[in-house]
């Protein structure tokens, strides 16, 4: 996997960085283990934004459950989400659905399509994303993530990369399967104190 190195110029003691295993809410474990016994032959998985909150300085508005399928199966999942959960479920949300009726919400659902060949990992049976899957796709849904953009894009990358161990190479690939990989690359080096491998800040 890809190396970095995190510059610092703060007197902040250096933590030892750790994989990236967060402790899911029950409510969203409750979610994800609903989706994949209604769907057993599909490919789901979810993740919730809560997680990013440490990252941040600003804290934004409610937790948002992300629930992903794949692209045959989403209008499915949609559907049996909402007869669940009325009012609180959104199927691909743009910028103004997520400004006038998702943030209106508590724990708003967000449902989307999978990308194939994704990084996840499973835990307890259950499909949730990788660290380099969410910080690739806050980066490249900007409809949907519209609130972490700007400098709280910028606290998150860094403050992610200085805490856990992120894979470089899982990262590009995956944005390659988004094509931000470009952008991304260029949003790192150019705002971020993060320092990529070389052999891959020079790849193509």
């Amino acid at each position: 996997s890809g190396g970095y190195v995190f510059h610092d110029p703060s007197p902040r003691q250096v933590t030892k960085k750790r994989r990236f295993l967060p402790n899911w809410s029950q409510e969203l474990m409750d979610l994800n283990k609903t989706v994949q016994e209604a769907f057993p032959y599909l490919q789901v998985l979810a993740w919730e934004t809560r997680v990013l909150h440490d990252f941040m300085v600003l804290q934004p508005g409610p937790n948002l459950f992300i629930v992903e399928a794949e692209k045959e199966g989403c209008e499915s999942v949609f559907h049996n989400l909402s007869q669940q959960n009325p009012g609180k479920v959104f199927l691909n949300p743009d910028r103004l659905t997520m400004e006038r009726y998702a943030l209106r919400q508590t724990e708003p659902i967000l449902v989307s399509r999978l990308i194939t060949q994704l990084p996840w990992q499973t835990i307890h049976g259950l499909a949730y994303p990788k660290l380099e899957k969410i910080l690739v796709d806050i980066f490249a849904d900007k409809e949907k993530f519209y609130f972490f953009q700007g400098k709280e894009l910028v606290r998150i990358f860094e403050n992610a990369f200085a805490a856990y161990w992120v894979s470089e190479k899982t990262l590009f690939r995956y944005a390659g399967r988004r094509k931000a990989s470009g952008k991304l690359r260029h949003f790192i080096s150019a705002q971020t104190r993060i320092e990529l491998s070389s052999n891959l800040e020079n790849a193509k």
